[in-house]
């Protein structure tokens, strides 16, 4: 047999090792710089054939027919994932924003709508689980809204015994003490904070609808919240761009003096992009490098990153590509995507008062549809991560496959992945048997 196409290979950071890390299922070993620099040297090792066939080291010869079937049972096992848009207004005007804030707060019938959608969905035993994104303009303009879908969210999930769980994605401003205690009450087991550098870089780029500076009032709220004891996760994004990136030091090293003895909080980089907003025109963006490249000084700098995982998890593909997911607009629109709130194959139907959904199928079908029927994609060694579906926007809008803009720097990615503490299984080139003992899995799972 030969190696898996889904395999890849990568030096460590330290330069002692080479690493051998599977898309597919989230396994790593490494072993001696040296010692097997060709994958081919491994299989000669009396009895590490075996191992590797295993844990999916190997190709069988139909492991892309494999894996098409396994994204497919995973779609089919997803929890309903809803994207709840309760205030579409915002109190901020960052110069890259791309909403029209043309609603308000989530109109009573809506509100409605979801508690009897979410109620028949989850007593119909279709879904194990809910998992909710708060999403807005800024929800927390409208934090009963969140309190009363969420008590109705959580009364219904335990009484049929599925799984619930909550993120929400807040600019920080009104992260005051009675919002995180409604928060942390709701199972908001994740949080979105962007903070675009330092102070005053920040406070030139996302600023409140007069003008006013946000870091300070920002900065006091997530103090408040590390003071908690219930468990979360913090992210703490920062938009990259030409005229911040100078400024990423100053940003890690003052996140790291705030919030470094407290691992729920992570930090995460995303280049600013052309999303549609009226100063398009004017941004800079930085290459995906940058991203790699920062996550790496933020590890120099002895501060929390977000989970490197994420990038090349099994299956970490865009929520718009999936069935059982929709965003749900103030006013009862559906949409699948939050980045193209105004594009009308974006608007793929409407939530009715009785809770009923109703959609265009034809739309549906050119978000959920095209990635798992792209042959291209399907024989692609990126395929365990994207499966073509990293982005249904990139292929409606452009007709090109949207291939994740980290699949280039991948090898450095795996380099990263090991860095930040993702257990990868030292091999013994003469004590291969101790591999599976080492691992503790079987069948090839995901760790």
């Amino acid at each position: 047999m030969k190696r898996s196409r889904y395999v890849v290979k990568a030096p460590s950071h330290d330069g002692r090792s080479t690493l051998y890390y599977n898309l597919r299922n989230g396994i790593g070993f490494k072993v001696g710089a040296g010692r097997a620099e060709r994958f081919e040297q491994l299989l000669a090792v009396d009895g590490l054939a075996a191992s590797l066939q295993k844990y999916g080291f190997l190709d069988p010869g139909d492991e892309a027919d494999t894996l098409l079937e396994e994204y497919q049972k995973f779609r089919a096992q997803a929890p309903l994932h809803l994207v709840i848009l309760p205030h579409q207004n915002c109190n901020f005007r960052c110069v890259y924003c791309y909403e029209k804030f043309d609603q308000n707060q989530m109109l009573p019938e809506v509100e409605a709508g979801l508690m009897r959608l979410v109620e028949e969905r989850m007593r119909s035993g279709q879904y194990g689980g809910l998992t909710v994104s708060w999403f807005g303009g800024e929800p927390l303009l409208a934090p009963a809204v969140i309190d009363r879908l969420s008590e109705h969210f959580q009364t219904v999930c335990t009484e049929v015994g599925a799984r619930y769980s909550a993120t929400i994605t807040t600019n920080g401003y009104f992260l005051n003490e009675t919002n995180i205690d409604m928060l942390l009450r709701r199972q908001v087991v994740g949080f979105q904070v962007t903070i675009d550098g330092t102070e005053a870089h920040h406070d030139r780029q996302r600023v409140r609808k007069g003008g006013q500076p946000t870091y300070a009032r920002i900065v006091e709220n997530l103090e408040r919240l590390s003071k908690r004891a219930e468990p979360f996760r913090m992210i703490v994004r920062m938009n990259v761009g030409p005229e911040n990136l100078p400024e990423a030091d100053g940003h890690i090293v003052e996140m790291k003096r705030r919030f470094g003895a407290d691992k729920r909080f992570g930090l995460y980089f995303h280049n600013i992009g052309r999303w549609g907003g009226e100063h398009d025109d004017e941004l800079e963006v930085c290459s995906d490098q940058v991203i790699v490249d920062l996550t790496h000084r933020t590890l120099d700098l002895g501060m929390t990153t977000h989970s490197v995982y994420q990038w090349v998890r099994p299956h970490a593909t865009c929520y718009a590509a999936s069935p059982d997911s929709f965003v749900v607009g103030a006013d009862g629109t559906v949409y699948k995507c939050t980045v193209a709130l105004y594009d009308e194959v974006n608007k793929v139907g409407r939530l009715l008062p009785d809770g009923q959904l109703e959609l265009a199928a034809d739309k549906m079908a050119l978000w959920t549809g095209q990635g798992v029927t792209d042959t291209t994609c399907k024989s692609c060694f990126y395929a365990p991560t994207c499966h073509g579906d990293s982005c249904p926007l990139e292929r409606i809008r452009h007709n090109k496959r949207p291939c994740p803009p980290l699949k280039q720097n991948v090898r450095e990615v795996v380099t990263l992945l090991e860095r930040s503490g993702h257990p990868f299984v030292e091999l013994e080139m003469v004590q291969v048997e101790s591999v599976q003992a080492q691992t503790g899995m079987s069948g090839g799972g995901s760790r």
